[in-house]
Order: structure tokens, then C-alpha cells, then sequence
């Protein structure tokens, strides 16, 4: 008799301590969730500079621990994906930034300084249950000394009828940092060889098939 009121009373705290942590977990407010879907909560302000409005856009969080950024490449281990991204600048091809005299004009990093002079953009590609979702992020900067932004993407950047171009559509998430996104699945990604991939600047779909591109954008394939 004794042994069933101890397993009843052992019963009786586990059910406490589990229906105690399940209201826990529900009262909590959205912003203890490390890993949320948000593009506002993945600008992170810039640890090691003292501009104010400096943000780094922060990887890990944003693909759920699923992704690594290193220099000019993000890479998906899972799923032995990776994206390059590259940059031209008035037709002069650049890996990571492109200087001019001793002063840095164009910057593709994960770190965006809207009032620093430099133009500075970064594409971050998530992973959903549909394919991959592109996050395309500029700085002020790089409004401010563009005629225009488009956006370009598709399968073959030979190729215009399987292209889209589009005007880059701003939603401001911190002062002076900008994103857009695509998000229609079309599949470039799973093309081998890859053959297209995202346009992001000063460039359309008449420019791409000129001999000499003197535009200003950055690649991500």
C-alpha cells in the first residue's frame, strides 16, 4: 500500500514539473527565442566598431545553427550546399571589396555601416521546406550612390527568357540597412552546372548581353 502512494506522489511531481515547464515555455515573450524567422532580429549591432547605426547580419541565427558565412562564401554542411558571392564595380570584377586611392568604395560583408561612405550589400540564402528563401540586404550608402537597384535571378544568366528582373524593394530594418527578398523557388540552385543565380545593383537584362558591362552589382551563385 505504502509503495503505491510513493509511485502516486512520484507520478503526481513529474506531472507538475512537466505541465510547470510546458507553461513556462508558453508564457515566455517571442524575444527569448534565439532562432527566429524575422529578418529584424538577425541585425545584430556591430561589436567591434563604434558607428551606431554599424549591424552585422548574423548567419548563425538567421539559417538556425544550419549555416557558416566565411569571407565570401556560405555554406550548408547538411546539405553539402554552398553560395559564392562576387562583385562588379563600374565593370571591374571584385572578390570582397573594391578600393579606389586608398578608400574602400564597395564592400560585400556581412557587416553594413550606412553612413560610412562605403557601398556595402550582402546576400544570406535560408533554407525552407520548399527550397531556398534569398535575403538581400544594402546600406544606405548604396542607395545614395546608385542610379538604380534591380534585382535579376533565375536559371541562366545567358539566357534572358529565364531570367526575372525587378526593382529592388526596400523595407527598412535598422537605420539605413535595407532588405528585400526572393522568394520563389525557381530552382537555379539545384541546376549542375550552376548556370544563373542573383544580380543585386546598378544592371538589367539589355546590359547582359553587351560585350563590355560597365554597371555596378554583386553576384551570388
Amino acid at each position: 500500500m505504502e509503495n503505491k502512494k510513493l509511485i502516486t506522489i512520484i507520478v503526481s511531481i513529474i506531472l507538475v514539473i512537466i505541465v510547470s515547464f510546458i507553461l513556462f515555455k508558453i508564457s515566455q515573450p517571442k524575444e527569448y527565442e534565439y532562432f527566429t524567422k524575422e529578418p529584424e532580429t538577425w541585425v545584430e549591432p556591430g561589436k567591434f566598431t563604434e558607428p551606431k547605426n554599424d549591424v552585422r547580419i548574423n548567419v548563425f541565427k538567421a539559417t538556425a545553427g544550419k549555416s557558416t558565412f566565411s569571407i565570401n562564401k556560405q555554406e550548408f554542411p547538411g546539405d553539402d550546399k554552398a553560395f559564392n558571392t562576387y562583385g562588379i564595380y563600374n565593370g571591374k570584377y571584385f572578390e570582397i571589396n573594391h578600393t579606389e586611392q586608398e578608400k574602400k568604395i564597395i564592400e560585400l560583408s556581412q557587416t553594413l555601416d550606412p553612413d560610412d561612405g562605403t557601398m556595402q550589400a550582402f546576400i544570406l540564402a535560408k533554407e525552407d521546406d520548399f527550397g531556398y528563401v534569398f535575403y538581400l540586404f544594402i546600406d544606405e550608402d548604396w542607395r545614395q550612390n546608385s542610379d538604380a537597384v534591380n534585382v535579376i535571378y533565375g536559371m541562366d544568366f545567358n539566357n534572358q527568357a529565364t531570367l526575372i528582373q525587378r526593382e529592388f524593394n526596400p523595407e527598412q530594418i535598422s537605420p539605413g540597412v535595407y532588405v528585400d527578398v526572393i522568394a520563389d523557388y525557381n530552382g537555379w540552385y539545384d541546376q549542375n552546372p550552376i548556370a544563373g543565380g542573383i544580380m543585386l545593383g546598378d544592371i538589367t537584362l539589355n546590359e547582359l548581353t553587351k560585350d563590355e558591362v560597365n554597371s555596378t552589382f554583386i553576384i551570388l551563385r
